[in-house]
């Protein structure tokens, strides 16, 4: 799996994705920063060209988009997308999601402390940070960003 996206954002994404067990073969994607990037943290490669991210994605379709502002949201998803990648959500096991009439979107990182109610829709390729809370009959529309 790839995260799109090689900041503070998608190292808390991967902080995430260890809580759950699911680090093995993950990879980080910076298309930005020039010259080679040293694995975050020792441990976990990062790709700059959308040659080799393409490669990855081969094997393994799945992306998380890994930054936060909106705009560049949406341009990771279509980048990615472009590739034949597929959107991956995630979601903290410590977020708290309601039972009832909860429409979720591809591609969402729903964070530590987050808290989705009934009777609610969130868009494709939002970010519910940490603390945000989303109460009945709100609709959140694609590519948004919740800070609490």
């Amino acid at each position: 799996m790839i995260i799109a996206g090689a900041g503070g954002h998608a190292r808390e994404i991967a902080g995430i994705l260890e809580e759950r067990n699911e680090t093995e073969n993950l990879f980080f994607f910076d298309g930005v920063t020039e010259g080679l990037l040293p694995p975050v943290w020792e441990k976990f490669p990062v790709v700059q060209r959308p040659d080799l991210a393409k490669k990855i994605i081969a094997s393994d379709p799945r992306f998380i988009i890994g930054v936060g502002k909106p705009q560049l949201r949406k341009k990771m998803y279509d980048t990615f997308m472009a590739l034949g990648g597929k959107p991956h959500s995630i979601i903290s096991p410590n977020a708290f999601m309601g039972t009832f009439n909860v429409v979720l979107g591809e591609g969402l990182n729903i964070m530590t402390g987050a808290v989705l109610t009934q009777d609610i829709k969130i868009g494709t390729g939002c970010l519910i940070h940490i603390h945000v809370s989303v109460h009945h009959d709100c609709v959140v529309g694609d590519f948004c960003e919740l800070s609490p």
